[in-house]
């Protein structure tokens, strides 16, 4: 029932959301006054759970991280794999395995990895000479939806079949960033940025 987002001041900002109508009502309501973001992306450092519950950093940073299991309470549980320049991190549906999108400064590049959780091994999932960031998982698992240099693709995690252009861009100075899959599937609520600002698309 509600929508939370990082403003034009870096504040983390939540307002009543209407899923069903597509509209939101009364005044936004500011939950953290400074909420880190990823500068190339523009993706807030946060995620907000079903119980309402919300986690984000206040703090920038883009020196190598490793991946840590953390309790509710800031105990921490356990990491995996190895560090690295590692950001978004997208949690598949079972909790088997972990998305994110990695740089690797050697080959001027990003793309798209997964990791096993339980087996801590990685593999690479996006292969192109372009900066591929921000996966998203399909509610079934079967699907990840990112970014490449601007636009928004599909690829199926099995890698059997390409991947699919999903949203196009209008320039190439443009950004499309994907946020999160309706719980049908049939849906992505992504972030369009223009060069008059950002807009929220389905």
């Amino acid at each position: 029932g509600h929508l939370y987002y990082v403003d034009a001041n870096g504040a983390l900002v939540s307002v009543t959301l209407d899923a069903s109508g597509g509209k939101v009502s009364g005044e936004p309501r500011v939950i953290a006054s400074k909420v880190a973001f990823s500068p190339g992306v523009l993706y807030g450092t946060f995620t907000a759970a079903n119980n309402g519950s919300v986690v984000y950093s206040a703090v920038s940073s883009a020196n190598h991280s490793q991946f840590t299991w953390v309790e509710s309470t800031g105990k921490e549980l356990g990491r995996v794999g190895t560090g690295g320049v590692l950001a978004n991190p997208s949690l598949s549906p079972d909790g088997a395995r972990v998305a994110y999108d990695s740089a690797d400064f050697t080959a001027n590049n990003v793309d798209v990895w997964i990791t096993d959780l339980s087996r801590g091994t990685s593999s690479r999932f996006t292969f192109a000479a372009s900066e591929d960031t921000t996966p998203l998982w399909s509610p079934d698992g079967s699907t990840i939806a990112f970014r490449s240099n601007g636009p928004l693709y599909l690829r199926k995690v099995n890698g059997l079949e390409p991947q699919k252009k999903l949203a196009s861009i209008l320039s190439p100075t443009d950004d499309c960033i994907p946020n999160s899959w309706s719980a049908d599937g049939k849906e992505i609520l992504a972030t369009y940025w223009g060069v008059k600002g950002s807009d929220l698309v389905l």
